[in-house]
């Protein structure tokens, strides 16, 4: 079997892993970025991820618009050009044809590319990690032929890596440790023009980064305690090896109880180092500085532990494990059969894991960040459309039954309104749906939001109209009596009246509501004006006869 061919038939085991992330529509970050490109919002032009964040979704939008599809199709096909780079590497590490293939394969299949597939904004991680990979390439090829040109152009393609994503500025270690006993070129000399731009960048970006809105302020502080960090480590350790946990960042938070797994996986690397040592070529440990370097400055943030943070170290070891695998392999052939059932059911549980994190709910609502955002916006905007509103027509949204927290509680899906989430202030319905309003998320409906037209976010994952002014008030009403607030009930029932309008529902309420809450005589006197006002209504006979009942 050919080598392109044995390429292309890697890559297709990893789309067809991945392809569900194509159906995704635009989540969290991806709408603030599509404000930005349309002009509706300032962009915060510096260089920190100047490439990724700014330029980038400029092109998009002039080419794609607010089509989601092309996004995902982007971030889809970088994933599979990263997978070809890392079996390219692979060769040039020193892996023979069948460990690169199992390097790409590894990278290919992997649900850590869950998130880097489903989130447009993930572009960031892609984009960073391909131009990564495309840098260590041209550095080793130059380094190969002795071409200067080659060496810069590795260069210029790592600081386009750090431009998308800082976490790469570490690339110059992992050239050194490629360095490490070669032959070939022993010369420090070909370091140099990749660590002269890095130094460099490194240089203007402390020069010029604005600490007090990058990375989101307080949300990204770091914990540089000893404690914290091998936590953290061990979390993220322990996720390269628990493909089969669905959501594994449900909580997005270091966990301590990972440090027996990730002990484990250390010593493992550590024998596999050991073993190696005297064994060149030694992808192993080029692999393996390559997951450290790539991981190192994630690992102090301090309420930000995410699977896709380990997309751009997953790379080195698939390496380190395609090394281990093919010196299996040369030792002990008869394993070879063994290792080809055992990949093919390694990519069959990646498989599982993409789409059992796709279904993952808690309550009614998808587990997983972007999945659930997406949904909810792709179907808060379709019911929106379908309702055929007039321009300039104000949206408000309550929900009683779901108040706002006092305290933080974004990664709970529980206790905070996934769908006010969703909208990000109303920035959704500015890039989306411009021709509307957005007046906002409460859990009642203030008296200055009346003439809104008013929607009710359930808890179920859809929204019901309530309309507008005394329609809106009686049936938020009513929904206040099903989820037992019934003073709530009985203040918007008596708003509904004061407003004039002659409607027999807010009455019908107030019937219930005074009798509930003890005022019996008032629930009568309310009972007679209907049966007066509205005789004809449906609900008047039974009003009549608990009238009787009661004069008994």
């Amino acid at each position: 079997m050919s080598w392109p061919f044995a390429l292309a038939i890697v890559l297709a085991a990893g789309a067809l892993v991945h392809w569900p992330s194509l159906r995704t529509f635009f989540a969290q970050d991806d709408v603030t970025f599509l404000a930005r490109a349309m002009g509706l919002a300032a962009t915060p032009w510096s260089l920190p991820r100047l490439l990724s964040t700014g330029l980038t979704w400029r092109a998009a939008y002039a080419l794609f618009g607010l089509n989601p599809l092309p996004y995902h199709i982007l971030n889809f096909v970088l994933h599979l050009t990263s997978a070809a780079l890392i079996a390219a590497i692979g060769r040039r590490l020193g892996l023979r044809r069948g460990g690169s293939l199992v390097a790409a394969l590894l990278f290919a299949a992997t649900p850590i590319a869950f998130t880097p597939t489903h989130w447009a904004s993930c572009i960031q991680e892609v984009l960073a990690t391909v131009l990564a990979l495309t840098a260590f390439w041209l550095w080793l090829a130059g380094r190969e032929r002795g071409s200067t040109l080659l060496l810069w152009a590795g260069a210029l393609a790592g600081v386009a890596a750090a431009m998308s994503k800082e976490s790469t500025v570490l690339l110059p270690l992992v050239l050194v440790a490629a360095n490490v006993g070669n032959t070939r070129a022993p010369s420090w000399k070909v370091i140099a023009p990749q660590a002269a731009l890095i130094v460099a960048f490194v240089v203007t970006f402390t020069a010029t980064v604005r600490s007090g809105n990058y990375l989101g302020g307080e949300a990204y502080s770091r914990d540089f305690s000893p404690g914290f960090l091998i936590a953290n480590f061990a979390t993220y350790l322990r996720w390269c090896v628990s493909p089969h946990v669905p959501v594994p960042d449900l909580h997005a938070v270091a966990n301590a109880a990972a440090l027996p797994v990730g002990a484990i996986v250390v010593l493992v690397l550590t024998t596999l180092l050991w073993t190696t040592r005297k064994a060149p070529p030694h992808p192993e440990a080029v692999g393996v500085v390559w997951f450290l370097a790539m991981l190192a400055p994630v690992l102090p943030l301090a309420h930000h532990t995410y699977l896709y943070y380990l997309y751009l170290p997953w790379a080195g070891l698939c390496w380190a494990c395609a090394g281990a695998v093919e010196r299996l392999a040369l030792r002990w052939p008869a394993l070879r059969a063994a290792i080809v059932v055992l990949l093919v059911l390694l990519v069959a549980l990646d498989s599982w894991s993409v789409r059992a994190r796709e279904k993952e709910n808690v309550g009614p609502f998808a587990a997983d960040k972007v999945v659930r955002e997406s949904q909810l916006l792709k179907q808060c905007l379709s019911q929106l459309r379908s309702l055929n509103l007039a321009p300039g027509t104000p949206i408000a949204f309550v929900n009683p039954s779901n108040p706002r927290p006092d305290h933080d509680a974004t990664d709970s899906v529980v206790s905070y309104r996934p769908l006010e989430a969703a909208l990000r202030d109303g920035e959704a319905l500015r890039v989306f749906m411009p021709e509307l309003r957005y007046v906002g998320f409460a859990s009642s409906l203030p008296r200055e939001w009346e003439d809104a037209r008013v929607l009710l976010f359930n808890n179920r994952a859809y929204l019901v109209d309530f309309g507008t002014g005394s329609h809106a008030l009686t049936n938020l009403g009513t929904f206040c009596i099903e989820v037992r607030d019934l003073a709530g009930a009985d203040s918007l029932f008596r708003r509904s009246r004061a407003r004039g309008d002659t409607l027999p529902d807010a009455t019908y309420g107030l019937v219930y509501t005074s009798d509930a809450l003890g005022r019996h005589t008032e629930a009568d006197r309310y009972a007679r004006e209907f049966l007066q006002r509205w005789p004809d209504d449906r609900r008047a006979a039974y009003l009549d006869s608990l009238l009787r009942g009661s004069s008994k």
